[in-house]
């Protein structure tokens, strides 16, 4: 894990050094939330897809990165980069011993999926509207997701009003490592200066391949919220 986070950061001075002389450089943030969209090989019963449906839910989720742009005229702008993503779902509270008050066994549980990816996109914004300070685009585009970390966290409550946190690696399926996303949104770019532009981006995303490698009822992952950051020019 430690030497996944230093070589984005290498990649993260690097760019910066690129934009400053070359290119606009976009550092984002993706404040977002994140919800499982399930497909099945048909093998899983259809009460078991709509219980596990109901029980598993939205969680808040971010991103991070910075991103070089490539003007290729005054309409269109394609951005690549490298960002820092954690997505996920939640799975609802519930009761482990409802109708044997014990102190030592937890009464209900809460579990948290979290996975940590590397995200390189290729965007292309198309401005729609440019006026003086204020420009308005639309942006579409790929990107490659590479799995690093996926955690599972438990939150217990006992009987007594005390709770404990478990976090351990989820090993409940086989994760792919690489996968495919679509993203698409419409930005608001803001002049602040010859050098600084402010941008506000509601956007969404959508992994393609399914999270696991071979589970017969697979996920992809739905990201949406919004986008803001800073442009240097």
């Amino acid at each position: 894990m430690k030497y996944a986070y230093l070589i984005l950061l290498s990649i993260l001075i690097n760019l910066s050094v690129i934009g400053q002389s070359i290119f606009p450089l976009k550092a984002i943030f993706f404040p977002n939330i994140s919800q499982p969209i399930y497909k099945t090989d048909e093998s899983v019963p259809s009460p078991v897809v709509t219980t596990i449906k109901e029980r598993e839910i939205a969680k808040p989720s971010l991103s991070a990165g910075i991103l070089a742009g490539i003007p290729l005229n005054n309409n269109w702008t394609i951005y690549t980069g490298i960002n820092y993503m954690r997505t996920g779902y939640k799975y609802k509270e519930r009761n482990l011993r409802p109708a044997i008050p014990d102190p030592i066994i937890p009464e209900k549980i809460k579990t948290v999926y979290k996975s940590e990816n590397i995200e390189i996109p290729i965007h292309a914004n198309r401005y729609i509207f440019q006026k003086e300070k204020i420009g308005l685009y639309a942006m579409a585009g790929p990107s490659i997701w590479f799995n690093i970390s996926n955690k599972k966290i438990d939150r217990l409550t006992y009987i007594d009003g005390r709770t404990e946190k478990e976090k351990t690696d989820d090993l409940g399926m086989e994760f792919k490592t690489v996968n495919l996303t679509l993203s698409a949104g419409i930005g608001l770019e803001y002049k602040l200066s010859n050098k600084f532009d402010f941008f506000i981006q509601p956007m969404s995303q959508l992994s393609l391949l399914g999270i696991s490698i071979d589970a017969p009822l697979n996920r992809d992952i739905f990201n949406f919220g919004i986008a803001f950051g800073i442009i240097l020019k």
